[in-house]
């Protein structure tokens, strides 16, 4: 990893929340669209997922659900790597479904996480839990607002190496170019 890779930080926000959960999101959306605005990261990207996924890639059916629950295995190998846990924030449970009658495991997702990258290195994400610590998504972007080169952020932290991977279409937020979109 160098100082002169890409930076990009990408948030998973669980879908149809109301309330301070919400507004929690908006605010950290607008901060990373400001981030990057000012050039402090290279890209952020938006990715809306529900609210959990299959407790194994086996279990999942789609494309988004293969990605969410990969991403969740990523994220758990990066803070087990740096002495950390997302466990608590991405809780096991065992669903009754009471459309199809089926029990099933699933992890919940938060209202949300932040995954940063350099290049394709994970280097942070949160929220994470340490034993004297907890970083949460409001305080990691404190630290990237403050900080101006990347590798400042990351001195205490290893990256998962090669652990980018592209959201499928359907859970990213894009703002088409030149696209005209009727009003509604």
């Amino acid at each position: 990893m160098t100082d002169d890779e890409p930076v990009r930080v990408e948030l998973y926000v669980r879908s149809l929340l109301a309330g301070q959960a919400r507004s929690q999101q908006d605010e950290a959306i607008e901060r990373l669209a400001a981030l990057e605005d000012a050039g402090v990261i290279d890209e952020s990207q938006l990715v809306i997922w529900g609210r959990q996924a299959p407790a194994s890639p086996a279990e999942a059916r789609t494309d988004a659900g293969v990605f969410a629950r990969n991403r969740v295995t990523v994220f758990s190998e990066w803070a087990s790597a740096n002495g950390l846990s997302v466990e608590e924030q991405f809780q096991r449970r065992t669903v009754d479904s009471a459309i199809s009658g089926e029990t099933y495991r699933a992890v919940r997702f938060p209202v949300m996480t932040l995954a940063e990258y350099h290049g394709k290195d994970l280097t942070f994400v949160a929220p994470a839990n340490g034993p004297e610590t907890t970083y949460a998504v409001q305080d990691r972007l404190d630290t990237i607002e403050m900080e101006s080169r990347p590798a400042d952020r990351n001195g205490e932290f290893q990256p998962i190496e090669q652990a980018y991977a592209e959201p499928p279409h359907q859970l990213t937020l894009t703002d088409p170019e030149g696209v005209d979109v009727p009003e509604p």
